[in-house]
């Protein structure tokens, strides 16, 4: 996710693999500081890593998600998506 085209955030979706995709990881490596989480569906165990990437159950990282906690001025500016 960009915003003010900039890089805040990396996430990744998967219905039900709790395993650390291969792919989060790589982006990672180019985009130090951005922090990078992995949502799942249907999650067993939450975890964390040193490097700072995350496995999260989705439905509730979404329900709290705040856009501006990354920066997220753009919001306020946003265009409607009907005027698109």
């Amino acid at each position: 996710m960009t915003i003010d085209e900039r890089p805040a955030l990396m996430v990744e979706g998967k219905w039900a693999d709790g395993a650390l995709s291969r792919s989060l990881p790589v982006f990672a490596r180019y985009l130090p500081g951005v922090p990078g989480v992995q949502l799942v569906g249907e999650l067993e165990r939450e975890q964390s890593f040193e490097s700072g990437l995350r496995i999260v159950r989705a439905a509730p990282w979404l329900a709290d998600l705040d856009l501006k906690a990354y920066g997220g001025s753009v919001l306020e500016a946003a265009t409607p998506a009907t005027d698109l």
